[in-house]
């Protein structure tokens, strides 16, 4: 996927994944300050507050359950 970060990866209870054929901003830092947004037109993204005109559309699954995940070997 371009992304330095798993996906999919939980939060609140939701997993959430990365579109397919999204890349990893490249002005998006590793440290940087990160959040879930609802964005008009895109759905939810993962905002960066530093750049906020970039998103990075997100993939929502809100039927999954925590024993989907497959197990770690």
């Amino acid at each position: 996927m371009g992304s330095p970060y798993e996906s999919p990866f939980w939060y609140g209870g939701v997993e959430f994944g990365f579109a397919p054929g999204v890349i990893w901003p490249g002005v998006w830092g590793r440290c940087d300050a990160f959040y879930i947004g609802y964005v008009d037109g895109v759905g939810y993204a993962l905002v960066d507050p530093a750049y906020a005109d970039v998103t990075l559309p997100l993939a929502v699954d809100i039927d999954a359950q925590v024993s989907d995940e497959p197990d770690e070997q």
